[in-house]
């Protein structure tokens, strides 16, 4: 489920991290909002070091679909829980990082807001299965809403 924010630092989807799907950010996304000097892949493997992070349980590599912003072959990038970007965020120390991680929890509390929402019973599975379907269109529709505003924003940052 995507968190739509009128004002988005990050986007946070649900992506496969071990076997579930749970929010998450892009670590590279990360990196650039938090405004990290290190380059991407030194930074990435310090910060995994630098933590109890575990592979399928904290976060995912995985290999972007686009190429890479200097026209060569996709690059490495990672999901990362929402309580492990937090957890940077925190750690970069920097008034970014404190926004951005305002912005997580923030964003957890919405979500837990919209979980405890309790749904009717529908004895019919048909019915059942329509609803679920609608919310999960209506989840991927919110999600590509916020792309499509990061995507404007980043253009308009570019024409300035």
């Amino acid at each position: 489920m995507a968190i739509q924010h009128h004002n988005t630092l990050i986007v946070i989807t649900d992506r496969p991290i071990g076997n579930k799907a749970l929010p998450s950010v892009g670590a590279r996304e990360l990196h650039e909002t938090l405004a990290v000097r290190t380059k991407y892949a030194d930074w990435f493997k310090r910060t995994v070091e630098s933590g109890d992070w575990l592979v399928g349980k904290d976060f995912e590599v995985f290999l972007t679909s686009e190429n890479n912003s200097h026209g060569g072959r996709p690059e490495n990038d990672a999901a990362l829980s929402m309580e492990m970007a937090e957890h940077i965020a925190m750690m970069t120390r920097t008034a970014r990082g404190k926004e951005v991680r305002n912005y997580f929890r923030q964003a957890r509390d919405e979500r837990d807001a919209f979980t405890q929402i309790v749904l009717p019973t529908f004895h019919n599975p048909q019915t059942k299965m329509l609803i679920e379907t609608l919310l999960r269109l209506d989840t991927l529709e919110a999600e590509q809403a916020v792309q499509k505003d990061a995507i404007i924003a980043a253009q308009q940052q570019t024409i300035q």
